[in-house]
């Protein structure tokens, strides 16, 4: 049985069998039993991490008592769809890359700090996950979202790529289809920027698909 705590880009905490190839957390949202007893947060620190054991390091069991939960991703292009950024340990170069990748889409010079960038990203996160009265999804223009970004139509997420809507699950992204002219931004707006800046997002390689 599958462990529920595998990642969508609706940001929902799911147990499947697909594992997928990057980590991350929210805090410690699971009990003893290895069961979560919340499905959304404990923490403003939602962040990326390699799922490969460093140097020097023991590979953990996941859900270890009071320890924080493994969350697994497809890949980064979902992880940021989720909410969640760069970990600032285990991923110092690509942390770099998207405080650079803000600053560009911004205009400024110094890039904010993690404290900054945790609040904007949980900020906008919490109001579409909420328990009661979560807020929906922005309806946007997709022209105006970068590459990397994902959107929804109905219940189904897409990835817009090289000018084409890619349909996700948790196997990977199906054939490339015609992208829409509007759907439901869910990539939080903080990430898109980074996107907009540069950000070079490492996509699941089932994206290599023709155009049906």
């Amino acid at each position: 049985m599958p462990l529920q705590n595998r990642v969508d880009p609706f940001s929902k905490i799911l147990a499947v069998p697909e594992r997928g190839k990057f980590m991350g957390n929210r805090g410690v949202l699971h009990n003893q039993h290895q069961d979560l007893v919340t499905d959304r947060w404990k923490t403003q620190l939602w962040i990326i991490c390699d799922t490969r054991v460093r140097p020097g390091w023991a590979r953990r069991q996941l859900m270890t008592p009071r320890r924080y939960t493994e969350l697994f991703f497809l890949d980064e292009a979902t992880a940021f769809a989720a909410g969640h950024r760069p970990c600032a340990e285990c991923r110092y170069q690509a942390w770099k890359h998207y405080g650079q990748a803000l600053c560009q889409a911004e205009g400024h010079q110094n890039a904010p700090k993690a404290p900054q960038i945790n609040q904007r990203l949980h900020g906008e996160m919490r109001l579409y996950l909420r328990k009661t009265n979560p807020q929906k999804r922005p309806w946007v223009s997709l022209a105006s979202l970068p590459d990397g970004a994902m959107f929804a139509h109905t219940d189904q997420a897409y990835l817009k790529w090289q000018n084409a809507a890619y349909p996700w699950s948790f196997a990977g992204y199906g054939p490339a289809c015609e992208l829409p002219k509007q759907g439901f931004r869910l990539t939080p707006e903080l990430n898109c920027l980074a996107l907009h800046g540069g950000y070079n997002l490492q996509i699941d390689n089932s994206i290599n698909q023709p155009v049906v």
